[in-house]
């Protein structure tokens, strides 16, 4: 949550999400993506969609994917949504987060 600080009687906004996620173990790997839900995720930010265009082309061709999934966030700065991550986490097998510009 952003909070203000006061420097020389000058209050600034400091827009610095200090609330740190839960630790979590990272998930197992995949041997393989043959017959897998891809979820992309993206930060909105430009040239993103087109790079996973060129994603989504390669492994398609290579595995044989079940389904492809994409979602943004609401805006490059700020963290996806929990709802948004559990989407993702309960729909795909894996999923590939991009930062585009």
């Amino acid at each position: 949550m952003p909070h203000t600080l006061t420097i020389d009687g000058v209050a600034v906004l400091t827009p610095i999400d200090e609330d740190k996620p839960p630790e979590q173990m990272p998930a197992p790997r995949l041997t393989t993506l043959d017959g897998k839900v891809l979820g992309f995720l993206g930060n909105t930010k430009e040239n993103l969609e087109e790079l996973f265009d060129v994603i989504q082309g390669e492994l398609g061709h290579k595995y044989g994917l079940k389904e492809v999934i994409r979602r943004q966030k609401r805006h490059y700065a700020m963290r996806a949504p929990l709802s948004l991550l559990e989407e993702l986490a309960k729909t795909c097998d894996a999923v590939i987060v991009g930062v585009g510009s």
